[in-house]
């Protein structure tokens, strides 16, 4: 059962796939079951196509951004259309038939992994230049370096322009985080309840970031309510980032906040002090401050291997908006609320922001519709 909600008469409607067929929609009570939807199932009136109010896939770190749609399809967004690339209901690579997807991450070629499932297994997928293919499965062949079978995919996920995929899994009595490739074995980075670099035991993995050089970084609860940064080079792991490190004009750091970014040989992490915010980015040496400002609103943020740096600011006349940092220290306003684009349409607010390699900026916002409001995807040339 992923989602279920009391209704007016005493039953309940449920969200989730029975055994392993399709995903549905049922209405639980009196003790029976009753499916009112499922996929596959012609619909009454047409599905609503548009991206979702929800981050790109891999949280904004595509070079060419890859949507989700309403109806659970993957969509490149190329500079002249969109492209659709895969659908529930669509071939497997294994002779099996997609029916769900969970987990999805993309690199900065446009590429993505994703978890899915089919009748037969879950398993974890690789699109790359064109091509599915299936890089491991929660079957008895598939064996984690811990020697034991790996029964599930989390949520955690993270992909390279090279094709190498973290991914969090979990087997019987255990969990951790792992580096998947195709042809390659499993390498093991670091394990739920392992000890960790500095002190403290890891507890959880939140989403992993991977560079070119497949060095990974992630986040990680080391005790309840203490969160550390690790970094995972060649097999070993170093602590790169605490509470209480030293920021910007001798700031003591009191938080972490939102997800980690990659782009080339660099990290990027968002970082909260007293007053004000930082996204930094980490080389594998030092750190080097990207943004530090007061006015930073969100820690949603997009980079690219140039260094640019897209974010959400509140600007001085009470409006907000994505800006674009420069490596020389320039700020430009890509879009703002209370203004209209080119086509007429008035920003509401914005929702999700993400930067291509070649420097353009998509980003959904939430735009008029006569009596309502709909998710409109903008894209924008920073000049």
């Amino acid at each position: 059962i992923e989602h279920a909600a009391l209704d007016a008469r005493g039953g309940a409607l449920v969200r989730g796939p029975q055994g392993n067929t399709l995903f549905r929609l049922a209405r639980v009570g009196g003790g029976a079951s009753v499916t009112l939807t499922q996929f596959g199932r012609p619909l009454d009136t047409p599905a609503p196509g548009g991206p979702l109010a929800a981050d790109p896939a891999g949280g904004a770190n595509a070079g060419v951004p890859v949507f989700v749609s309403f109806t659970r399809s993957l969509i490149r967004a190329e500079p002249d259309r969109l492209e659709s690339l895969l659908a529930p209901g669509d071939p497997l690579p294994d002779n099996e038939i997609l029916q769900w997807t969970g987990a999805i991450a993309s690199n900065r070629n446009g590429d993505f992994a994703l978890r899915a499932g089919s009748a037969r297994w879950e398993a974890l997928y690789l699109w790359r230049n064109g091509r599915l293919s299936r890089v491991a499965q929660n079957s008895e062949e598939t064996r984690l370096p811990t020697g034991q079978r790996l029964r599930w995919f989390g949520g955690s996920l993270a992909v390279n322009n090279r094709g190498q995929v973290v991914c969090d899994a979990g087997f019987d009595g255990g969990s951790g985080l792992f580096l998947f490739a195709e042809g390659a074995p499993i390498q093991t980075i670091a394990l739920s309840g392992g000890s960790a670099p500095g002190g403290g035991s890891f507890l959880g993995f939140p989403q992993p970031a991977i560079d070119e050089l497949g060095r990974v970084a992630f986040y990680a609860d080391v005790a309840p309510g203490r969160r550390a940064l690790f970094y995972w080079e060649s097999g070993r792991i170093r602590r790169i980032r605490q509470v209480g490190d030293p920021g910007p004009g001798g700031l003591a750091q009191s938080g972490f906040d939102g997800p980690l970014r990659a782009a080339g040989d660099k990290i990027y992490a968002f970082f909260n002090y007293p007053g004000q915010s930082e996204i930094a980015a980490y080389d594998g040496v030092a750190w080097r401050t990207a943004v530090s400002s007061t006015t930073l609103c969100s820690s949603s943020f997009s980079v690219s291997s140039a260094g640019d740096v897209l974010h959400y600011a509140c600007l001085p006349d009470g409006s907000g908006g994505p800006v674009l940092r420069k490596p020389d220290g320039r700020d430009i306003v890509v879009a703002a609320t209370g203004q209209r684009s080119a086509a007429g349409d008035w920003y509401y607010q914005f929702l999700q922001w993400t930067l291509s390699e070649q420097g353009e900026v998509f980003f959904t916002a939430l735009t008029p519709a006569g009596p309502r409001e709909r998710v409109t995807l903008f894209r924008a040339t920073p000049q």
